[in-house]
């Protein structure tokens, strides 16, 4: 091997992003919904279940525990993210998944529609449009922003779709 390894971005190579239990996962059967688990200590601790009960149904608290991820990682921020704009489409659905009555939050297979729904609204303006961290200096903000557009120009003019296939 020699010369440097070609920069490909997710939009040209497309990635799979798993979440991992770490081995918290269990198997029910579909006759015995809703099954009721002891509360987990570890993880997210801002679900609401866990401060008013000794067990709960862990499907809702995976709904919840999504929506929290999202809204911390990619909306709000907390103590060791800075919020990002770019994201503000994902707030209703977010909004519903971490309401703190877990018979209110959808179900899991209810959030993959409304996301597809939400996904197929969004034009490709602004599925190519930037994401930008609220702590970034106008001077770093500044140059990231210029390398992002001499991107997309050039991914228009070669007619790079702004979501990647699937392989």
């Amino acid at each position: 091997m020699s010369g440097y390894a070609k920069h490909l971005t997710r939009t040209q190579q497309p990635v799979n992003y798993f979440l991992v239990d770490f081995g918290l996962s269990r198997k029910y059967a579909p006759e015995d919904r809703p099954p009721l688990e002891p509360i987990i200590a570890g993880g997210d601790k801002s679900v609401p279940e866990f401060a008013a009960v000794d067990a709960c149904d862990p499907f809702p608290v995976d709904v919840y525990t999504l929506g929290n991820l999202i809204k911390m990682y990619f909306l709000d921020g907390d103590e060791f993210t800075s919020s990002r704009s770019g994201f503000g489409f994902m707030r209703p659905l977010v909004a519903d998944m971490t309401q703190a009555d877990p018979s209110k939050r959808p179900t899991m297979d209810e959030v993959v529609e409304r996301f597809e729904t939400v996904r197929k609204g969004l034009s490709s303006w602004k599925l190519r449009s930037r994401v930008v961290k609220s702590k970034d200096s106008y001077f770093m903000g500044f140059f990231r922003s210029i390398r992002h557009w001499r991107r997309r120009i050039v991914f228009i003019a070669n007619r790079v779709p702004p979501l990647p296939t699937p392989n």
